[in-house]
């Protein structure tokens, strides 16, 4: 299968879903994860190790000693720092995003 580069989109997307759910649910039997995947044509494994990616960018975590998966962190450590410092905008930019995806519009 070839490999399939993540977007600054999807990326987006992952981060605010990172945002929604409690580390203990970051796995692949978590509904949200599922759902993603479908809507991102990813498997539900690369969505779970994305959030853990974002994991390991988080400060909260990183004191509490969990480094979640650092090997993708050269591409979500740059949507980190741009957004969570102003997770409004991440927000309303991926919440866009995926009413385009999910052919839907939203209310501005």
């Amino acid at each position: 299968m070839e490999r399939k580069l993540w977007s600054r989109e999807e990326l987006m997307l992952v981060f605010n879903l990172y945002l929604k759910l409690p580390f203990g649910k970051m796995h692949t039997r978590t509904p949200e994860i599922i759902e993603m995947a479908s809507l991102l044509g990813r498997t539900v494994n690369s969505i779970a190790i994305r959030l853990t990616n974002f994991a390991s960018c988080d400060p909260y975590h990183q004191n509490r000693g969990v480094k979640g998966m650092v090997g993708g962190i050269r591409q979500c450590q740059p949507i980190w720092d741009e957004f969570f410092g102003n997770k409004e905008v991440l927000i309303f930019e991926s919440e866009k995003i995926l009413a385009e995806k999910q052919n839907q519009t939203i209310e501005t």
